[in-house]
């Protein structure tokens, strides 16, 4: 991609193999070619795991090294050619990435393949996940030249061990010495080797072949751990940025591991497969994604402002602005600092009609968002709604009401508050209880049983929601009856 975000060249793995995987999309000499992981399902003999009245399955690992121009493949590795899957810690049926290996849907993942590195030699550095070891392969045979750790390891750890390792990459090497990195997870969600996740450094002596910790790079907290996912990242200066994979963390420490800076980018379950720091200047082509709420249309009812831009890092400033009308005047509202991914402002006036500019540091117009109707809830939908924003519904109906299903509004009623806005009785964004309506607006304390409910042999609902970045504004999906 370039700095607009647009895809400027793609590269698929060659000689016939399965769609690429997200594990491992390594561009290297100076881009002109990429490493790549591929997962492949085989049909194999699994007698030993006591699949013995057919034929099992495994997922076999693959990486490829792709000549991004061409597409060509210089190089390709297999597990099953040099790993026997009885080296695996992450038996059928083990684990929620395992499979079970009864079928093709669902192989065997043995070895999970999840990192790839390559040195000036031309040999390669592979992370398993699932045989708990990283392995060095020939770039001219791809035999096994070394493994570290796992069930047959080629050095004696002196002070550490790992498990469900990612990110294996090589920092140094000679004909003596060899220094990696590694992030390891030490818990699978299942197994649990390690009080903590942590970055590691590693230095291996293959003279009396040993291999010893140099560097702990641990969380803020001593108990952290991470299922899945996590890397380390060597920064110039010699600090280390790492991501905190299954856990919404990023961190950076300094050379001896003194943790420098701790950063959350989310509140829950977040994950982030790697976390890196560059410089970067992004410029997407789409708008800024706003949405404007309001728990009434009352002049002095607060709007609340929710924008962001994903990927524009020069945005400094947000400029809300607000109308009573599509077409203006419009009123400078505020200018307010850019916090974080989402920015959320709050105006003590109502305002229909809003839009937001993003602006640098000197003040210059980078986007504009579309102009936005805000969303006032209905009166019976108010109750259940906060003074800032109104979270999303549950289910159908209304709390204890058993098997409720949606109601069907009779066709030609107009439920698009935007259309026809000078004529609100028109429309049920304002008098939504029922259909029609006639006698002031029922609330849910009241009873709600009006509509027009509908016992159809067959409904299929269509639902295409999509919270864009985070910014609260939504699609709607479809619904077909017969």
């Amino acid at each position: 991609m370039d700095q607009n975000y647009r895809v400027v060249r793609s590269v698929q793995p060659g000689g016939g193999m399965a769609s690429s995987d997200m594990h491992e999309f390594r561009p290297i000499n100076d881009g002109k070619t990429a490493l790549m992981t591929i997962y492949q399902q085989r049909q194999f003999d699994m007698t030993p795991w006591n699949v013995k009245t057919g034929v099992g399955w495994l997922m076999e690992s693959v990486f490829q090294e792709i000549d991004v121009e061409t597409n060509k493949v210089l190089f390709e590795w297999r597990s099953l050619d040099h790993i026997d899957p009885s080296d695996s810690y992450t038996w059928p049926s083990h684990t929620d990435t395992s499979g079970t290996g009864l079928n093709v849907h669902e192989p065997w993942d043995y070895f999970h393949i999840n990192s790839i590195d390559k040195n000036a030699d031309g040999d390669y550095l592979v992370s398993s996940r699932h045989t708990c070891a990283i392995y060095k392969i020939s770039g001219k045979d791809g035999s096994v030249i070394w493994r570290l750790h796992g069930s047959q390891p080629t050095f004696q750890n002196i002070n550490f061990s790992f498990s469900q390792q990612h990110d294996a990459r090589w920092l140094f090497e000679n004909a003596t010495h060899t220094v990696v990195s590694l992030y390891n997870n030490g818990y699978n969600g299942f197994n649990k080797t390690h009080t903590y996740s942590a970055g590691m450094i590693v230095l291996i002596d293959h003279v009396e072949n040993t291999a010893l910790q140099l560097r702990d790079y641990a969380p803020i907290q001593h108990d952290l751990v991470s299922s899945s996912q996590g890397n380390l990242q060597m920064l110039p200066n010699h600090n280390v940025f790492m991501g905190w994979g299954s856990n919404p963390f990023v961190s950076e420490h300094d050379e001896a591991g003194n943790l420098l800076f701790w950063g959350a980018f989310a509140k829950d379950t977040v994950m982030n497969y790697r976390a890196m720091k560059f410089e970067w200047n992004g410029m997407p082509t789409d708008s800024p994604a706003l949405w404007s709420y309001s728990r009434t249309a009352e002049p002095f009812s607060p709007t609340s402002f929710y924008v962001s831009w994903n990927g524009a890092t020069q945005v400094k400033a947000w400029k809300f602005y607000g109308a009573m009308n599509v077409t203006g005047p419009w009123t400078l509202l505020d200018e307010v600092a850019k916090t974080g991914f989402e920015t959320e402002y709050t105006n003590a006036s109502f305002y229909l009609w809003s839009k937001v500019e993003g602006v640098d540091l000197e003040g210059n117009v980078l986007g504009k968002s579309e102009t936005k109707y805000t969303f006032v809830p209905s009166s019976e939908l108010r109750e259940f709604c906060a003074d800032s924003t109104c979270l999303d519904a549950p289910g159908y109906g209304f709390p204890g009401e058993e098997a409720a299903g949606p109601f069907i509004p009779p066709v030609g009623v107009n439920t698009v508050p935007w259309i026809d806005p000078d004529n609100p009785g028109s429309n049920i964004w304002i008098n939504p209880s029922g259909y029609p309506h006639s006698s002031g607006t029922l609330k849910y304390s009241k009873g709600w049983d009006l509509g027009r409910k509908c016992k159809p042999n067959l409904i299929i609902m269509l639902p295409c929601k999509n919270k864009t970045n985070n910014s609260q504004a939504y699609s709607h999906g479809a619904a077909f009856l017969w």
